[in-house]
């Protein structure tokens, strides 16, 4: 048997010469180069937005009082949907508190609380008393849109009992409802 030996010069040279092509095939062309820094520099914009957009909005911001602004929510949220669901009985309650409801949820919810109220079928107000309306807070980490959960069940005329989850969108430093999802729970 012939043992051959390769001169271990020749092997690095070879070595060598693999790893240049290599690189040579592995190096990016000038426009995915362009093409990479301009993705990183909008990146870059992006995160610098919303890092301006979250200290702008944080509830800490200015001495922004948070209990204050969710205690005077809270009041205003309850006494809504308590009235709105609950509370009206006749055209004559619903011309009264109207104006209640529109400001404290705003139009749209207002609305979607009065067709709970009245049944357009019977032409009657359906709804005999609230039994319950709690209001709870997510985390606030965003003062022009802190999430709310409220749960309102109340008592039908004529027995039977409904109970729905509205999770809102609001804005606590103009104390409004920018939008709401409604789920009821039981009906």
């Amino acid at each position: 048997m012939r043992n051959h030996k390769i001169p271990g010069g020749l092997v690095l040279w070879l070595v060598a010469l693999i790893l240049v092509v290599f690189a040579m095939v592995m190096r990016p062309s000038r426009q995915e180069l362009s093409q990479n820094q301009h993705q990183l520099t909008t990146i870059k914009r992006t995160y610098q937005a919303e890092k301006t957009t979250l200290k702008e909005n944080t509830p800490l911001k200015d001495n922004f009082d948070l209990p204050k602004a969710q205690a005077e929510a809270t009041q205003r949220l309850s006494q809504a949907f308590s009235t709105g669901l609950g509370g009206i009985h006749s055209d004559d309650d619903w011309k009264d508190q109207q104006a209640l409801l529109k400001n404290n949820l705003g139009t749209n919810l207002t609305d979607v609380v009065y067709h709970h109220a009245y049944s357009t079928e019977s032409k009657k107000y359906v709804i005999d008393k609230n039994n319950q309306t709690l209001v709870a807070f997510e985390d606030v980490d965003n003062k022009h849109d802190a999430i709310i959960k409220v749960v309102v069940q109340y008592a039908m005329v004529g027995g039977g009992d409904a109970t729905y989850l509205y999770t809102l969108h609001y804005d606590l430093t103009n104390q409004q409802v920018k939008r709401y999802n409604e789920q009821a729970l039981t009906e």
